[in-house]
């Protein structure tokens, strides 16, 4: 039971360590640094300085993270400014590392929203496939799983539009890495071998060991560690191909682990025995004190403590200068129970009594952490509570707004309807009285004319009668014509 608690921990302990030593960087880095910020004192304000600005900030992200926030944004401001919109993109890029380093995810969330709006306004697809990539690093970083996902594939859609085949084996990374963390291993599987696919097919070495070191921590999750031992060697052989020393005694280190959890104890010690020299030769302390605990364990539980005690007095060395409290308190068991196993009952105590006492201590900081996180995971619920109701009125705001536009629409129409059909009805009672007026107009102009006819015929027959009358008055009448011719006969007679 012991043993098992033992290594869930010495995950969280080597976190602790890498954070330590990764703070412990040698003179030269420091001088380098050093000498930068001295040029960017006298440096002008133009796109040299953005440059300089974001190598100091890049330089910066695992020991000051502040310095790496403080500087990107300098970078960003800058940028904007002069236009320059590859200052803008490599500003946020290293702006992102630093505040994942500060873990101040949630304050970088709205800065990724302008971070899109200026891929969109210059139309830089793989700029705008980053940021969805950082917003879905954030998200699964605040535990916001399924969203995270959706924004991968958000990356992963513009990734595969453009063809970009490295995008893409990192999406399906990203990918197989949020259904990790949501323990839906099968699909995690999925992504990491299509990733592993892609990264033989281009001849990305680094990715693809990438992906067999995740299909070996997938197998582990899932409890099959001897598929997970499987894909470790085939890792150790990658790194041997490539001559990386680094990445060949953490694989070492992790081999002896599973062999370790698999009760092949003496695979376990070979393998940690092969580790610890290889980060002697690195420099590497990290190793040394992680194989080391592992290795002098193991030789307690194989009852060598001469062996185990050999093993981890150099490693207490390191870790009580480092004052890495967790290393402490294992190397005081490992020795307590070392010397209890030789009878040395006395050293036992002393060391019993020094892990109890580093117990304490660490017992305060797990109560103190657990307090920490306990609020952390209240905040966050309070927060995605906060979320939902504003998704929530968010939703409804847009049922009333699309009513209310439907509403709108309709209105538009009938209005729309009413003045055409207005329009049209004017122009016929326009056409109307037109032509009433056409048709008044043309019945006048007939009645007119059928005055002057009428006028005329009226002076026709006027005349006519009045020749008549002349006529009258001129001609004498037929009676009179016949007493004339009756008087001229009697007078011829006679």
């Amino acid at each position: 039971m012991y043993k098992h608690l033992r290594y869930s921990l010495f995950f969280v302990f080597m976190g602790a360590i890498c954070s330590f030593f990764a703070q412990q960087n040698n003179e030269q880095f420091n001088k380098s640094l050093d000498s930068l910020e001295a040029i960017l004192k006298t440096s002008r304000q133009d796109t040299n300085r953005v440059k300089l600005l974001v190598r100091i900030a890049s330089r910066n992200k695992n020991i000051d993270p502040e310095k790496t926030l403080r500087y990107s944004k300098e970078a960003l401001a800058l940028s904007r400014k002069l236009k320059f919109i590859n200052g803008i993109f490599r500003s946020f890029e290293v702006m992102s590392n630093g505040i994942r380093a500060a873990n101040l995810q949630k304050e970088f969330l709205t800065d990724l929203d302008q971070w899109e709006r200026t891929a969109d306004s210059v139309g830089n697809l793989h700029q705008k496939a980053k940021s969805y990539n950082f917003r879905g690093t954030m998200l699964m970083d605040l535990g916001n799983y399924s969203k995270s996902a959706e924004y991968y594939f958000k990356a992963l859609a513009i990734d595969e539009k453009s063809g970009d085949k490295y995008s893409i084996a990192s999406d399906y990374g990203n990918l197989a890495l949020v259904y990790e963390s949501m323990k839906k291993y099968q699909l995690a599987l999925d992504y990491v071998t299509k990733a592993m696919a892609i990264d033989k097919e281009i001849g990305d070495m680094k990715g693809y060991m990438n992906g067999i070191g995740n299909l070996s921590n997938i197998y582990s999750y899932m409890g099959d560690n001897k598929k997970a031992l499987a894909y470790a060697l085939d890792f150790l052989k990658a790194a041997e191909a490539e001559d990386n020393k680094t990445l060949i005694a953490g694989a070492l280190c992790n081999i002896g682990s599973l062999y370790d959890v698999l009760g092949e104890n003496d695979k376990a010690i070979e393998y940690y025995q092969r580790a610890i020299p290889m980060g002697e030769e690195l420099g590497n302390d990290e190793i040394i004190i992680a194989n080391g605990i592992n290795l002098s364990n193991l030789y307690l539980d194989n009852g060598q403590y001469n062996e185990s005690i050999t093993t981890l007095k150099p490693i207490l060395k390191k870790v009580e200068e480092a004052d890495i409290k967790f290393g402490m308190s294992e190397c005081y068991h490992i020795l307590a129970a070392a010397y209890h196993g030789k009878k040395d009952f006395e050293t036992a105590y002393d060391y019993l009594d020094k892990y109890n006492a580093i117990k304490d201590t660490l017992l305060n900081s797990e109560n103190s952490r657990q307090v920490n996180e306990m609020s952390a995971r209240y905040e966050k619920d309070k927060q995605e509570l906060k979320i939902n109701s504003l998704e929530k009125e968010k939703e409804l705001s847009k049922q009333v707004i699309e009513k209310q536009n439907n509403f709108r629409n309709v209105l538009i129409i009938v209005v729309v309807l009413i003045v055409v059909l207005a329009i049209v009805l004017f122009r016929a009672f326009i056409t109307k009285q037109k032509a009433n007026r056409l048709l008044e107009l043309s019945n006048a102009e007939i009645q007119h004319q059928k005055d002057i006819i009428e006028e005329k015929n009226k002076s026709i027959t006027d005349s006519i009668f009045y020749a008549k009358r002349i006529q009258t008055t001129l001609m004498p009448s037929e009676k009179y014509i016949s007493k004339s011719l009756e008087k001229l006969n009697k007078k011829d007679k006679a």
